[in-house]
């Protein structure tokens, strides 16, 4: 009860502010709801989920901006807002026929359709100035320094994070003890800190700090993805000479954590070995193995057998499903997967939700017309990363490719990902159009590139 009230005060706290113009408030209590109250433990029992709270003070801020700016919603010269506005055409027109098919009841497919509503926040990040995201970008480094703590205190037995340890990763022959609970920001901080530091021994610091979080995760994937796509995203936008500080603290972290980093890659670290893994989910007898086992094997099984399901018929394959929900009794009546986790919550098989790969979830929904547009606003991200020459689209573009190292071991594009892409990109393009139009002059952005390498 006291947890739901924090979060009310939160709210209001939020509309207050941002009626004053202190939208970086906002901003930083938008991040507190996509990342779940940032896993913190003790709001673990709020009545409202957190999705729900961050679409409620987004809708009453955007409502509020649309009757003091001109045009707020304009599609002119923003391909991604178009883009953004026929995805969620798209949806909507999917929960519509849901609902009127009979498929889902209507609360049940309302509450899958809802999590599809967050791209319209393209539309609110649009309109806020560069010199909030500072402001909330140093708070949020803050934060995201306090909650690394926190995930560290587990291993002493202090439990503040939600989740917490995950005992032991494999069978009890485990040497050490598994947190996945890493902070959301993780990623972002990492990469954030090579664009921004202004020293190796900076990022030195930063990369120990959050690569042993990374590391004491165990995810194999997270190592991976991060190893290429940090220097990938350096040499992309110019940044060719921090490689040398990045690899110098890759060395460090390796050395310092190497009897995990092995332990992990090996055998013992987990079922199979990483090659052992990968060539089991190329063949039939390995999938058969390890059908039911958080292996890329496993993975493989849980794709292709989705994949046959979707193409028993051409307008499933096309269109989805539409907005069905996991836990509903028409999806447990419609779905008799073999492939999945028991999800220890319902002690039912995954049917259409999973974080073990990326789009598979979203492919089952909406088909191929809704993952090719999908794909499509994902690309137009790519070129504004590419086209801008500042430290943000620097951030952004290793961040879409960390996101896609890691489609095939789990899923990154969660509303709080999309939001960071959303962010960056929005960046971009204002400092990109400040100098030579006037077209955000409402947001009051007179920000250049020297005024996101001050944060």
């Amino acid at each position: 009860m006291i947890a739901t009230v924090i979060c009310v005060l939160l709210l209001l706290s939020g509309w207050t502010e941002w009626s004053r113009g202190n939208k970086a408030w906002g901003i930083v209590l938008c991040a507190f709801f996509l990342t779940d109250f940032f896993s913190l433990a003790f709001f673990e029992q709020v009545a409202v989920k957190a999705y729900d709270f961050c679409l409620i003070f987004c809708t009453v801020a955007m409502a509020y901006e649309n009757l003091k700016i001109p045009h707020y919603f304009t599609l002119k010269n923003d391909p991604i807002a178009k883009t953004v506005v026929l995805l969620e055409i798209y949806f909507f027109v999917s929960f519509l026929i849901t609902g009127l098919i009979g498929a889902e009841s209507w609360t049940y497919a309302m509450k899958a359709y809802r999590y599809y509503l967050f791209f319209l926040l393209y539309f609110l990040f649009r309109n806020i100035a560069v010199e909030d995201y500072i402001r909330s970008f140093k708070l949020l480094a803050y934060i995201s320094f306090a909650l690394g703590i926190l995930f560290c205190l587990q291993f002493s037995g202090i439990g503040l994070l939600k989740k917490g340890i995950d005992m032991p990763a494999y069978g009890a022959s485990s040497i050490y003890q598994r947190l996945r609970n890493i902070p959301a920001t993780t990623a972002f901080m990492i990469v954030s800190a090579l664009f921004l530091a202004k020293r190796d021994g900076y990022i030195l610091f930063t990369l120990l700090f959050w690569g042993g979080i990374v590391v004491f995760s165990q995810h194999r994937g997270v190592m991976l993805s991060l190893l290429l796509a940090l220097p990938l995203g350096l040499y992309l936008k110019g940044f060719g000479k921090r490689i040398w500080g990045l690899s110098t603290a890759i060395f460090s972290v390796f050395l310092l954590f190497s009897p995990v980093i092995l332990y992990r890659f090996s055998p013992r670290g987990g079922q199979t070995s990483l090659f052992e893994d990968i060539r089991n989910g190329l063949s039939v007898k390995g999938l058969k193995k390890n059908a039911t086992k958080g292996t890329f094997s496993f993975r493989t099984a849980f794709v292709l057998e989705r994949w046959n399901y979707m193409t028993e018929k051409p307008e499933r394959l096309l269109c989805g499903v539409g907005t069905m929900h996991e836990d509903s009794p028409a999806s447990g009546k419609k779905f008799h997967f073999k492939s999945g986790v028991i999800k220890k919550e319902t002690n039912r098989r995954q049917r259409i939700d999973t974080n073990d790969i990326a789009f598979i979830s979203f492919f089952i929904r909406y088909g191929l017309v809704g993952t090719g547009i999908m794909f499509y606003l994902l690309f137009l991200l790519f070129l504004r990363y590419i086209h801008g020459k500042d430290i943000a689209a620097g951030i952004g573009i290793t961040l879409w490719l960390y996101a896609l190292f890691r489609v095939s071991s789990g899923d990154e594009f969660t509303p709080f990902f999309y939001c960071l892409l959303f962010v960056c990109s929005v960046i971009t393009r204002k400092i990109t159009l400040s100098p030579n139009s006037s077209d955000y002059e409402n947001s009051g952005c007179n920000s250049n590139i020297q005024q996101i390498e001050s944060a």
